[in-house]
């Protein structure tokens, strides 16, 4: 899976596009629309008010129109026609019509575009129609009003849809904003995610290549004494020792390979029970005789002659001391001293060697699976240590202090 993180981080910015794109449509298509549409119903029921009107003034009926009741009738501006409209002011001095304001200079603008534009059309009355300018869009109809005393007075009516447009932009705005902001933000956290799998899928890879090569090396020793024997290049007892060498080595790294393998899939559980961490590192010491002698290497134990106990798994705890102690024996000089301390809430074992200690650029991966060092060694054991470690509560390290040392803590529980 190549590219990865930009794949992510990618789906993440488009998939927010893509929402911001639906948005967008909606309100800069489908949000007009369905105003301008209100705006045109409402002009027409106010036209039918208009008529009704009429006809009940006119006496042609007996029944009081009730007032248009529309989604945008609050929005309805009223112009009498006959009425000149002079410096941000219209007038009428009709008592009937009540007609008189003094209106904004954005507002005086908008009535003489209005009354500019209906006076130099020809405009079928009572019909509804829309005009665009500079500064609005305008949904309007010509009607007349009968008044008593003066008769039919010509009117236009007309909404301004410029104010909810520009409304609309605003939001528009405010998306734009939350769009950069949520997919930065989502970003984050895809990137993180992005760079957990990359990282894994190279962790994956590396493990089977370090896998392959940690077997092939075995394999290619027991093949090659095989085809000694076969040959009758090599002594069968000389050959088999190598063999069942090797064949040991195979073994234990596929049973190691195994339990992290059941580790990562959560499904290898400590038996826990009251274990004396002293007799644990005593049958650790046993097991590693036959390397230590014959590399004449030391093991000093420094035991507290009282029992240790812990909750612990003693197959577990024993298979931790081995790989760390199988480590110190391959890069100390001559000792490896073994310090078992228990403090009030812990007991701290430490394997200290005498070798020349952990190069600096190897000490941040001590613990990594198959981290080749600077020596060229690679292995899972201090890997395998750590983890098992972790399954009991505890935590292990590694620094320096004339050679290495390697602390495991466990707390009491």
């Amino acid at each position: 899976m190549k590219h990865i993180t930009i794949k992510i981080v990618l789906t993440v910015w488009l998939s927010a596009f893509l929402l911001l794109l639906v948005c967008e449509t909606i309100l800069t298509v489908t949000v007009p629309r369905h105003f301008k549409n209100e705006a045109i119903s409402s002009l027409e029921n106010e036209l039918l008010y208009a008529k009704a009107l009429n006809a009940y003034i006119l006496g042609e009926s007996n029944e009081f129109p009730e007032a248009a009741d529309s989604t945008m009738s609050g929005e309805i501006q009223f112009l009498p026609l006959d009425k000149p409209v002079e410096n941000g002011v219209q007038s009428n001095t009709s008592a009937q019509t009540g007609f008189s304001f003094t209106p904004k200079t954005d507002a005086a603008r908008e009535r003489r575009e209005v009354i500019d534009y209906v006076k130099n059309r020809p405009t079928e009355t009572d019909s509804v129609e829309i005009f665009k300018t500079k500064t609005g869009k305008y949904v309007y109809a010509v009607y007349s009003e009968y008044f008593r005393d003066e008769g039919y007075v010509p009117y236009v009516m007309y909404i301004n849809l410029n104010r909810i447009l520009n409304y609309t932009k605003s939001i528009n705005y405010v998306l734009i904003f939350f769009y950069v902001a949520v997919s930065a933000a989502m970003s984050i956290p895809g990137y993180i995610l992005a760079r957990q799998i990359e990282n894994s899928q190279e962790t994956q890879r590396r493990f089977f290549q370090n896998t392959s090569h940690e077997l092939k090396t075995p394999l290619m020793t027991v093949q090659g004494y095989a085809e000694g024997i076969q040959t009758g290049i090599t002594e069968p007892k000389e050959a088999a020792d190598v063999i069942l060498q090797e064949s040991d080595r195979m073994t234990q790294l596929v049973n190691e390979l195994l339990s992290l393998s059941k580790i990562d899939l959560h499904s290898l559980k400590p038996n826990l029970v009251k274990t004396d961490l002293r007799e644990v590192l005593y049958d650790s010491l046993r097991a590693a005789e036959p390397l230590t002698e014959s590399r004449r290497i030391k093991l000093t134990p420094v035991l507290p002659d009282e029992p240790v106990y812990i909750n612990g798994d003693e197959d577990m705890l024993e298979r931790v001391f081995s790989n760390v102690l199988s480590n110190g024996i391959r890069h100390c000089k001559s000792e490896v001293k073994i310090t078992c301390t228990p403090y009030s809430r812990f007991v701290m074992v430490k394997f200290h060697d005498d070798g020349d200690g952990i190069k600096e650029e190897d000490m941040p991966h001590i613990f990594d699976r198959f981290y080749t060092g600077a020596n060229g060694c690679t292995g899972i054991g201090l890997a395998l240590a750590q983890e098992l470690v972790k399954l009991h509560g505890g935590s292990i390290s590694a620094y320096n202090d004339d050679g290495a040392v390697f602390a495991i803590k466990f707390f009491y529980r």
